[in-house]
C-alpha cells in the first residue's frame, strides 16, 4: 500500500503532462544582431568586487568549496563522446528545479555532440550573504538593502559569464576546431532569468541563446511566486524605496539587461500558468527582450521541467541546429 501512494504524485504529473504540451512558434529565423563583445562589459566586470559571492555553493553541484575564491563548486564540465564529432559547446544554467530538469538537457545535448558547461551560480545564498555581512550597516534602510540586492545580483551574474568564458575558451584552447563551432546558452527558469544578464554582459562567444521560464525583473518574480517565502524570505521586496535602488543598482537585472539583446538570436519558453516564475514576469521578459521567437506550454512550472524530455528538448534542438546552420563553416 506505501508503495502505490509513494506512486501517487508521479501517476497524477504524467497523467497531467498528457493534456498539456509544447506549442511552436510559426517558422522563424534568429536575430542577426550579434550577442557577443558588448561594448562596456569587460570594465563593468572588472568592477564588480567578487568578495560578497566567493565561496557559496550550489549544492546540486556536489563538492562545496575549499576556500572563498573556490569558483569550481559553481562549475561543472561535461564532454561529448570522444567518438562523434562535436558540434561546439552549450553553456547551461539550470534553475532551482535543476536536479530534475538539468540533466535530462546535459544528457541529451551531450548525446547530441555537444560539450556541456554548467555554470549554477548560488544567487539566493549570495544575496543573503551580502545583507547579513559585517558591513551590512542598518537593514532597517530600505534604500540600503535594495542597493546592495542590486549590486549582489550583478556581482553573481558576472561572476557566472567570467566562469562560463574561462570554461568555454578552455575547451577551445584543447580543440582548435572548436573556434569554428558555435557556442549556444540555455537557461532554465532562476538560470533564465540570471542567464539574460550572463548573456547580455558580452563576456561569452555566444551565437544563440535560450531562455526557458525565465522572468521579467526578479523582485517581479521574487513578489509574485508561490515559492516567495524560500526565495528571499521576509526582504521588503514591495516597498518602493527598496525597488527603486535596486533598479539603480542592477546593470544586469533580467528586465534592465533584456533590451541590449533585442534583435539577437535568442528564443523563449514561456508556461501559460505558472505560478513559481509567475506567467505574467515571463511575458514581461519576452516583450523586453523585443518579442522573439517562443515556444508556448500550456501548463505549468513543474510539468515544464520534470518532462523536460518533451517540453524543453524539442527548443533546445531547434536552437542548437538553427545556430549551427547560421556559421560560414557549417556543413
Amino acid at each position: 500500500m506505501k508503495r502505490w501512494t509513494r506512486c501517487v504524485p508521479l501517476l497524477s504529473m504524467t497523467a497531467l503532462s498528457a493534456c498539456v504540451r509544447l506549442h511552436a512558434p510559426d517558422p522563424f529565423v534568429l536575430g542577426e544582431k550579434s550577442i557577443s563583445a558588448r561594448s562596456g562589459s569587460a570594465e563593468v566586470v572588472m568592477q564588480i568586487p567578487a568578495h560578497s559571492v566567493a565561496g557559496t555553493a550550489e549544492p546540486a553541484l556536489g563538492t562545496a568549496p575549499s576556500g572563498p575564491d573556490d569558483d569550481d563548486a559553481w562549475v561543472r564540465v561535461r564532454t561529448a563522446s570522444p567518438n562523434d564529432p562535436v558540434k561546439g559547446v552549450c553553456v547551461l544554467m539550470p534553475g532551482i528545479l535543476g536536479s530534475h530538469s538539468s540533466p535530462t538537457c546535459e544528457r541529451n545535448v551531450r548525446g547530441d555532440g555537444w560539450h556541456v558547461v554548467v555554470v549554477a551560480p548560488p544567487l539566493v545564498s549570495a544575496v543573503l550573504a551580502e545583507l547579513r555581512g559585517a558591513d551590512a550597516g542598518n537593514l532597517a534602510d530600505l534604500g540600503d538593502r535594495g542597493a546592495r540586492v542590486g549590486r549582489a545580483v550583478d556581482a553573481v551574474v558576472c561572476r557566472a559569464a567570467e566562469l562560463a568564458r574561462r570554461e568555454v575558451e578552455t575547451l577551445r584552447s584543447g580543440d582548435g576546431s572548436l573556434a569554428r563551432k558555435p557556442v549556444i546558452f540555455v537557461g532554465e527558469s532562476l538560470g533564465a532569468l540570471l542567464g539574460v544578464g550572463v548573456v547580455a554582459t558580452g563576456r561569452i562567444d555566444c551565437d544563440a541563446a535560450l531562455f526557458v521560464a525565465g522572468g521579467g525583473s526578479l523582485l517581479d518574480v521574487a513578489a509574485e511566486s508561490s515559492i516567495r517565502r524560500i526565495l528571499f524570505g521576509d526582504l521588503p521586496i514591495d516597498e518602493p524605496e527598496f525597488r527603486d535602488a535596486f533598479a539603480a543598482a542592477s546593470r544586469f537585472d533580467s528586465l534592465a539587461a533584456a533590451e541590449r539583446l533585442r534583435g539577437c538570436p535568442v528564443v523563449c519558453v514561456t508556461a501559460d500558468i505558472d505560478i513559481i516564475v509567475p506567467t505574467p514576469a515571463q511575458e514581461a521578459l519576452w516583450a523586453a527582450l523585443g518579442q522573439p521567437p517562443r515556444y508556448r506550454f500550456d501548463g505549468g512550472h513543474l510539468e515544464l521541467f520534470v518532462f523536460a524530455e518533451w517540453n524543453i528538448m524539442p527548443a533546445v534542438r531547434e536552437v542548437a541546429s538553427r545556430a549551427v546552420a547560421s556559421l560560414p563553416s557549417a556543413p
